[in-house]
């Protein structure tokens, strides 16, 4: 074979491989990217924590990239994968710790979980930036704890307190009604919603009064007072709520 014939063989080589590659390239570049289970982080947070590198850009190539590897430093996020749903569309799927509250501790803030073991602890100003996010994660207060670490329980929550904030909690995650605050004291829970109080007592009957509460909170909008449910049981049929002097004030007012 002359050398004429070698570098036109070469050449139509060298071609295919260049048509092969761009339409690799081209045929599997990734052009929608969905993120599902975020809720501490926006899409666009963790897209940037995962999609890192020249092999981000490629359906195919991207299997190769390690998110839970990018993302282990994240003290909210348990497990990060990516699924590839067509030649140019990918999941970031994020699995989140799950956590039932929040708490105030020294100059940050703590996080646990349905055990009560602290599962993140944050500086002030990151847990101002993720609270933004965590919307269902109600703020708690009156547990007065002293020290405390990382993977350690917090002593102010019995077991008593715990069973009633995961009924709550449970029973409020597809509602629309959602706590500013919920304060413990004495064994009781008091919750927020904006000028709201609603005192819902000891365990006794605590789903019964979550139940009533949730079906209440919505004619009370924009009012301000307090909510007494801590007699309530599955059969009470009066409810007590209190306005508040500011609320009389302002209805006699609208009323002359």
């Amino acid at each position: 074979m002359d050398k004429k014939k070698r570098t036109k063989i070469l050449g139509g080589i060298v071609a295919v491989l260049l048509l092969g590659i761009a339409v690799f390239f081209g045929g599997f570049r990734v052009t929608s990217v969905k993120v599902e289970g975020n809720t501490a982080h926006t899409d666009k947070e963790i897209k940037k924590m995962v999609l890192q590198g020249s092999l981000a850009s490629n359906t195919i190539l991207v299997r190769f990239l390690n998110p839970s590897e990018k993302t282990k430093d994240d003290q909210f996020i348990q497990k990060v994968w990516i699924e590839r749903t067509s030649s140019h569309k990918l999941t970031i799927h994020v699995r989140e710790k799950e956590l039932i509250g929040y708490t105030k501790f020294l100059d940050g803030y703590l996080y646990f979980d349905k055990e009560g073991i602290v599962q993140v602890s944050t500086t002030k100003e990151l847990a101002r930036n993720h609270t933004k996010e965590l919307k269902n994660i109600p703020f708690i207060e009156g547990l007065g704890q002293k020290k405390v670490q990382v993977g350690q329980k917090l002593s102010g929550l019995t077991d008593e307190i715990l069973g009633m904030l995961l009924s709550a909690t449970k029973m409020m995650e597809s509602s629309e009604q959602h706590p500013d605050r919920i304060v413990i004291e004495n064994g009781a829970l008091t919750m927020y919603f904006s000028e709201i109080e609603v005192k819902l007592g000891t365990e006794k009957n605590i789903s019964d009064k979550i139940s009533k509460m949730l079906g209440i909170l919505p004619q009370l909008e924009g009012m301000q007072g307090v909510l007494d449910l801590q007699n309530v049981d599955s059969t009470t049929e009066t409810i007590v709520f209190k306005k508040s002097e500011t609320q009389k004030s302002t209805e006699e007012n609208q009323n002359e």
